[in-house]
């Protein structure tokens, strides 16, 4: 492995991590806005 593939190696590892970072962030964004909107359902919807 010549270090010229072995950085650029790393660099695609670093991109990929931070890819699947920013999708978890936005999956977690996500679950929150639905459990607020399920929150603020709950409580403008008459319970009968």
């Amino acid at each position: 492995l010549t270090p010229y593939l072995a950085a650029k190696q790393r660099r695609e590892d670093e991109e990929r991590l931070e890819r699947e970072e920013q999708a978890r962030k936005a999956q977690e964004e996500a679950d929150r806005k639905a459990a607020e909107a399920v929150k603020s359902d709950a409580t403008t919807i008459p319970q009968t």
